[in-house]
């Protein structure tokens, strides 16, 4: 029986695998610390509607990309008799177990879809407002 190096077209496969492991290594934590940095409130300022969909929607892909390539690697492993690869790909959906359950990123107000509103104008025309040096267009003033 050869073994898991010596198979036929095994470089390909293997490469594939480590592919689809660095993948999962470098987009999953990008992922997740963009829906956090965009969700963080700035000088007391909260997130608006629009940052917590965006914010949702990258923790929304963030466990898509930690659940799904492992589990996706690890039925390309099985199917393809690749034992040792499918042990990587068992520690790596541990990985992001332990580290979603750590970090509080599985929840139900997370994965909660976040409804956007029109944008709020910044400047409002609120009135006449008195401006110093005497250029003032207010009514009696």
């Amino acid at each position: 029986m050869p073994s898991e190096s010596t198979k036929p077209g095994g470089h390909f496969e293997v490469l594939a695998l480590v592919l689809l492991w660095l993948v999962w290594l470098l987009a999953t934590p990008h992922l997740w610390w963009g829906a956090v940095i965009t969700a963080t409130p700035f000088y007391g300022d909260q997130p608006t509607a629009e940052e917590s969909a965006t914010a949702s929607r990258l923790m929304r892909a963030a466990l898509i990309c930690g659940f799904g390539i492992p589990l996706v690697g690890l039925a390309a492993c099985l199917a393809l008799r690749r034992h040792v690869m499918a042990v990587l790909f068992v520690v790596t959906l541990g990985v992001t177990v332990v580290a979603a359950l750590a970090t509080g990123t599985i929840s139900p107000e997370t994965l909660k879809p976040v409804e956007t509103t029109s944008p709020v104008p910044s400047h409002q025309h609120i009135g006449c407002q008195e401006r110093s040096g005497g250029d003032s267009d207010c009514p009696g003033g």
